[in-house]
């Protein structure tokens, strides 16, 4: 079920994409995208301004870790989608986990998994390089093993998730909060 619903996203984000790159804004990213991206790559140039960060800087950095060992900036928009797409997989695939741990049937686990899988506007921010779906991501994964950790409360695992749920605040700020009230 897991497989099947994160395949079902990938391919919904590929039919997704190629339509998508033929349009303008998905021949040239938007404002945001952009600044995404060319701070990804002061990062891996060494040009970073010393100045505070408006954002989480995680996403960017995670793209210019792939500049760094020589992915074209030219191809960056396209490995943030690619990078996006596997996001809404794991998201997919992690809401559909919970949903059939939660109701005990695999039928609801393919209903939740498929309704994130084919969300017009999880689809929409595969399109570009924003920090959401990786986010999203995180958080529906540390919800998923919420689920586990209830039923068997083990260190490890709430450490597990407190280390996801970090990663999510430093692709997206919102996500701070839970980072930090979690072990409480």
């Amino acid at each position: 079920m897991l497989i099947g619903v994160a395949l079902i996203a990938l391919i919904h984000c590929a039919v997704w994409f190629v339509h998508y790159n033929q349009t303008a804004l998905g021949e040239s990213p938007a404002l945001d995208n952009r600044q995404t991206l060319e701070l990804a790559r002061a990062m891996s140039d060494g040009t970073l301004v010393e100045e505070p960060f408006h954002r989480a800087p995680l996403y960017p950095f995670i793209l210019s870790l792939f500049l760094g060992i020589g992915l074209p900036y030219e191809m960056l928009p396209l490995f943030a989608r690619w990078l996006n797409a596997f996001a809404l997989a794991l998201t997919a695939g992690s809401a559909a986990y919970a949903a059939a741990r939660l109701w005990g049937k695999p039928a609801c686990g393919w209903v939740a998994g498929l309704l994130v899988a084919l969300n017009p506007v999880f689809i929409f921010f595969a399109g570009d390089a924003f920090d959401i779906l990786p986010a999203t991501a995180c958080l529906a994964l540390s919800l998923a093993l919420v689920q586990t950790w209830l039923t068997k409360p083990t260190f490890r695992i709430s450490l597990l998730i407190g280390v996801i749920l970090a990663l999510g605040a430093g692709l997206r700020s919102h996500l701070l909060p839970l980072a930090i009230l979690w072990p409480v």
